[in-house]
């Protein structure tokens, strides 16, 4: 389950991802895989583009490659070739389009806060605002870089209990993070499906925010979802690496996020789930009451197809005009 490394850190081991045998480049992906998830993302891209919308493909590095210097001894990074995530986009080189991975911007240095607890697998809040921050200013993602700039941060101590912390029956951990002081989103549905299929749609308490946002992911954006919110007007997250196309046109967002945590990148996606379905499947297995296919369903049938049409023709044009200015001002 975990592994102690230098300076008091820890690191997930013997996982269903293999995470370490991602590490060293132990695990590697047929080319007929990487090819095929490259081809899930470029559907991804082509439908977004079709609604006037954009997709975007944000990978939050592995802990074991932000802090490779804390790794055990005998743990070495990329020991037998590059990380699965690097291969791909040596293999899909047109997937950077789209793809933002940039371990190297969480990586230690001088300052006091860290990226990673000592003690747990996911980022921490300084880290995850960061590393979203930096995504949106490079793909010029305006309505998320202006909402998060916006952002009230304080930085403070605080006593957390990690993941690994618990395995390895530590005590908590204190550590300096930053805490988002902007007040909270209003909520309209919260699901009641622990991890995989929760479903949380949230307005936003910022009377400038713009836009409406559909973020598809796992673990780690939870300590995102209130700098996400406050940005958009609108945001619907769903703890889910699988996109339902007729969903997406009903919700009509004017932006789709993927945000996949570096050690589930093997993992086979999927386009044209059935979300529904998918959450009744998921309610029945966890051994919960069924309230989210029921919202879900609310969405799928509330818009009026001809007003639809409308909205997305207007969408269509403005993302244009957008790639358009966006090609304008790195050619100027």
């Amino acid at each position: 389950m975990f592994v102690r490394g230098r300076d008091g850190y820890y690191f997930l081991s013997n996982d269903s991802n293999d995470v370490l045998a991602q590490t060293e480049g132990r695990l590697r992906l047929e080319p007929a895989l990487l090819d095929a998830i490259g081809s899930v993302h470029e559907e991804r891209v082509a439908f977004a583009g079709g609604i006037g919308a954009e997709y975007y493909h944000l990978v939050a590095p592995n802990k074991e490659t932000v802090y490779r210097r804390f790794l055990p001894s005998e743990i070495i990074f990329e020991k037998r070739g590059p990380v699965p995530l690097r291969r791909y986009l040596r293999r899909c080189p047109d997937a950077a389009r789209f793809t933002y991975y940039d371990p190297d911007l969480l990586r230690p240095g001088g300052g006091a806060i860290p990226t990673y607890p000592r003690t747990d697998t996911h980022w921490t809040t300084h880290g995850a605002v960061t590393y979203l921050q930096s995504f949106a200013h490079r793909f010029g993602v305006t309505p998320l870089s202006d909402g998060l700039d916006a952002l009230r941060l304080e930085t403070k101590q605080e006593d957390v209990k990690g993941d690994l912390g618990v395995h390895a029956e530590l005590p908590p951990e204190r550590y300096l993070n930053t805490t988002i002081c902007n007040p909270a989103p209003i909520l309209a549905f919260h699901g009641n499906i622990i991890n995989e299929g929760l479903v949380i749609h949230a307005h936003s308490s910022n009377p400038r925010a713009q836009g409406r946002v559909l973020v598809i992911h796992d673990s780690f954006t939870y300590v995102l979802l209130p700098a996400i919110s406050f940005s958009f007007k609108e945001a619907m997250f769903i703890h889910s690496p699988d996109l339902d196309f007729s969903f997406v046109r009903a919700f009509a967002p004017d932006l789709i996020l993927f945000i996949q945590a570096e050690r589930f990148f093997p993992r086979p996606i999927q386009n044209g789930i059935d979300l529904p379905e998918r959450l009744i499947e998921l309610a029945a297995t966890k051994q919960r009451p069924d309230v989210t296919s029921g919202y879900v369903k609310s969405i799928l049938e509330a818009p009026n197809p001809i007003e639809r049409a409308s909205t997305q023709s207007q969408r269509v044009r403005a993302s244009w005009l957008r790639k358009l200015r966006r090609a304008l001002a790195r050619w100027l």
